[in-house]
């Protein structure tokens, strides 16, 4: 009987790992502007959403978003839009630039004083989508395009990864399609802060080359 329990247990949480909404996450990203993240912050100091992720788009060095657990957000994600100019069916290779300030860019003293990444996986998840007269609509749900490790170094600069998606991942036979990507960071590892175990971004931006 013990044996079964375990049994039903590690089930049950290995199908929970695997329930993330990603339909949900594209159009929050899309439709919304949102930058749907695992968790963040909340000091009861200050108002709730002051280290949420949309920190991350708001164009300010001094504001991030800040995720505090025991690990030190080691397992911790953020979601976000990457740009990419042309969306339509034959056009690959698809390439865009991630560019992040990694840490809290306020100053110095601040960046070294909380935890910064130190790597990093970006998966990247495909969107095909059909265009109604009333909405956008998914032809399927996103799936997992291309994943790859960051790493990241322990500086107070910008840094900057190539973003190349050489195929669709194929799913149904269809006489158009139109692709669109999101991100989805994931902390593997971090340098620690000399004072707090919080870690922090301050920006997240993509755009497109060619």
């Amino acid at each position: 009987m013990k044996k079964y329990i375990l049994m039903v247990f590690v089930f049950g949480f290995l199908s929970a790992a695997d329930s993330t909404d990603y339909s949900s996450i594209f159009f929050k990203i899309r439709e919304k502007s949102e930058r749907p993240a695992s968790s963040f912050l909340v000091d009861g100091k200050y108002e709730k959403n002051k280290y949420s992720s949309d920190k991350t788009i708001d164009g300010k060095d001094n504001t991030a978003w800040v995720v505090s657990t025991e690990s030190g957000g080691v397992g911790e994600y953020v979601c976000f839009w990457i740009n990419i100019d042309n969306e339509g069916e034959f056009d690959f290779p698809k390439k865009s630039t991630l560019m992040i300030k990694n840490g809290l860019f306020t100053n110095k003293n601040l960046y070294y004083a909380n935890n910064r990444l130190k790597s990093a996986k970006l998966e990247i998840y495909e969107c095909d989508v059909l265009y109604g007269q009333d909405k956008m609509r998914l032809r399927n749900k996103p799936v997992l395009n291309m994943s790859m490790k960051l790493d990241f170094e322990d500086e107070m600069v910008e840094q900057q990864f190539d973003i190349v998606i050489e195929k669709p991942k194929p799913q149904v036979k269809a006489e158009s399609h139109s692709y669109f990507y999101f991100g989805k960071l994931i902390i593997t590892e971090i340098y620690k802060g000399s004072k707090y175990n919080d870690t922090c971004i301050s920006e997240i931006e993509t755009e497109s080359f060619k």
